[in-house]
């Protein structure tokens, strides 16, 4: 069974799954070159059908969607406009008559929501059936359906979905169960996203940039903004309404009260104080207290070891870390499209597994699900393109070469990555020993501000000689503190408070040749890692094809391009 899933909203996204294996998946984002777009992904979807030989959508069994219109809509009225915002793309997505269909007990005044089931018909008659699954159901489907456990806790956090900020769920084989919603708007992804406004940032796309703020901030403020809190006991949380106003339509996210206690705003492009730093500090901190409030609490009822997390506030990944320490888990597992991007997986997963009840065929070990191109492909856009460029015999021990140098390379290679993360398919490469490293990366090729870090891309099984603790982080979703004796050998991916975002490669990543550079490098140099963040500049999306490639290889403070076989050096 050949199911599509689609996400339409932040994040637009498209997953085809047959199976309850995945095809493909893509992020609209990367066709139509506008970041976190929320437009229909007609590309992405057009992408996945087109990769696997399907000439229309009807060439698919069913379509699994990422919201349940129904329950977003039920009981809301004129009085509550001013306490839910309102997404009139959903209305258009689903025809209001449809709303009219969903059945329930009217009279009772509830519905079933767990899904929806919609039968629609083309031209010749021929049925597609179209899903409609609850967004944290989604969440909870895209980390636990591909986790490697048959058993787990699960915990997704994000604004909102519905009318739901938070779900705390069991899962076992295909069944996941939830325990606790959290409703906005009592919503850790709102706060955090009115925090991100505050300091002069674009909420829903700049959180990253608050998160690599904190590092540098003192505790000024840490009291005050955990007070914004109250922790309820059985796992739940309230958030002092007074000093927000994201939960009325209003451009600020924010109150004069929170000014009052924070000072003003930092307006955009404002020089970033102290006081500033401290403020993301503080918002940071709160942020990891409550989340392990609630995953301890999910530990305390569930009793199990391993927890499986999704959401848009599970790419935090301090948070994450915090979570791994100090919630009682013994591991756990984090989507690499952990974002709205990944509900498009999740409601295909659901359908298959959760609906259907099919017994799970995959566990996630890679997330190289977008378009690829063949070296024939990329010659071809090289000669239309009037550009000259080598094959070196060994592309790997050239691009080292070129790296041990101090050069910035573009790397460009198989499938794109599904999820936020640049995981050695469209990356930019640095040398991870040079003080200066990156400083100039920053502003040179990736056009954004100083203070934010990047990632090492490391051999598995020589993490722990430079981070710990010394596990597994093959999706760059957790954060490891660097060994104190290392640190001077590695300046380049080390922030400010001493850790580094790992990425382990593996002898099975999924990524090959991304490998062979590392040991290629490693041969060289005596360091088995190099630096690794997305290739595109601040505002843009990664890149997704060769022509991409080039308009940012050119535009950019790049030295060299590795792209396919070929290597373009300036």
């Amino acid at each position: 069974m050949t199911i599509l899933g689609l996400n339409y909203s932040l994040d637009s996204a498209a997953a085809l799954l047959e199976n309850g294996r995945v095809l493909a998946a893509a992020a609209e984002e990367r066709f139509n070159r506008v970041k976190h777009t929320g437009a229909f992904p007609s590309g992405a979807l057009d992408y996945c059908l087109r990769s696997q030989g399907m000439e229309s959508i009807h060439d698919v069994d069913a379509v699994a969607f990422f919201w349940n219109p129904g329950t977003h809509l039920e009981h809301f009225d004129s009085h509550r406009s001013t306490q839910w915002r309102h997404h009139s793309e959903f209305l258009t997505a689903v025809p209001n008559y449809l709303l009219n269909k969903i059945p329930g007990d009217r009279h009772a005044g509830t519905v079933d929501y767990t899904h929806q089931r919609f039968e629609f018909k083309d031209e010749n008659e021929n049925p597609l059936d179209i899903y409609y699954f609850d967004h944290h159901l989604c969440h909870a489907a895209s980390c636990f359906y591909l986790s490697p456990w048959e058993e787990a806790a699960i915990l997704t956090v994000d604004g909102f979905g519905e009318r739901t900020s938070a779900l705390m769920a069991k899962g076992e084989g295909t069944t996941i169960t939830p325990l606790k919603r959290i409703e906005f708007p009592h919503s850790l992804g709102s706060f955090y996203g009115a925090l991100t406004q505050y300091l002069g940032f674009r909420p829903n796309r700049d959180e990253g940039k608050v998160m690599a703020l904190a590092a540098f901030g003192e505790t000024t403020f840490v009291q005050p903004m955990r007070e914004l809190f109250s922790l309820k006991d059985g796992g739940s949380f309230e958030l002092d309404l007074s000093c927000f106003s994201f939960f009325q339509q209003s451009r600020r996210r924010y109150s004069e009260k929170f000014e009052e206690i924070f000072g003003s705003e930092r307006e955009p492009g404002e020089e970033i104080s102290q006081r500033h730093r401290d403020v993301a500090r503080a918002g940071q901190a709160a942020l990891e207290t409550v989340l392990v409030h609630l995953a301890g609490w999910l530990k305390s009822e569930t009793g199990l070891k391993r927890l499986c997390m999704a959401g848009g506030v599970a790419l935090n990944s301090v948070a994450n870390s915090s979570i791994q320490d100090e919630a009682g888990f013994a591991e756990t597992f984090i989507v690499p499209a952990a974002g709205d991007d990944g509900t498009s997986l999740g409601a295909a997963l659901y359908l298959v597994h959760g609906l259907q009840g099919k017994p799970r065929e995959m566990v996630l070990d890679h997330s190289f699900w977008g378009p690829d191109f063949s070296d024939a492909d990329i010659e071809g856009v090289l000669k239309a393109s009037k550009l000259e460029a080598t094959a070196p015999d060994d592309l790997a021990e050239a691009v080292a070469g070129l790296l041990a140098e101090g050069k910035f390379i573009g790397w460009f290679q198989g499938r794109m990555e599904f999820g936020p993360r640049a995981l050695g398919a469209r990356s930019i490469l640095a040398d991870p020993r040079g003080k200066d490293i990156k400083d100039v990366l920053n502003d040179q090729v990736k056009h954004r501000e100083s203070f934010r870090p990047f990632a090492p891309a490391v051999l598995e099984d020589r993490c722990g000689e430079y981070f710990k603790p010394d596990s597994p982080s093959p999706f760059m979703l957790k954060v490891q503190q660097t060994r104190s004796e290392m640190q001077s050998d590695i300046p380049a991916v080390i922030h400010a408070d001493g850790t580094a975002r790992a990425q382990t490669i593996g002898a099975d990543s999924g990524a090959p040749k991304f490998r062979r550079l590392i040991e290629s490098f490693d041969r060289l140099t005596g360091i088995p890692m190099i630096l690794n963040t997305s290739f595109n500049v601040q505002g843009e999306p990664i890149v997704c094809t060769p022509q991409d490639a080039l308009r940012c290889f050119y535009t950019t403070g790049l030295d060299a391009l590795a792209l396919g076989k070929f290597l373009l050096v300036k």
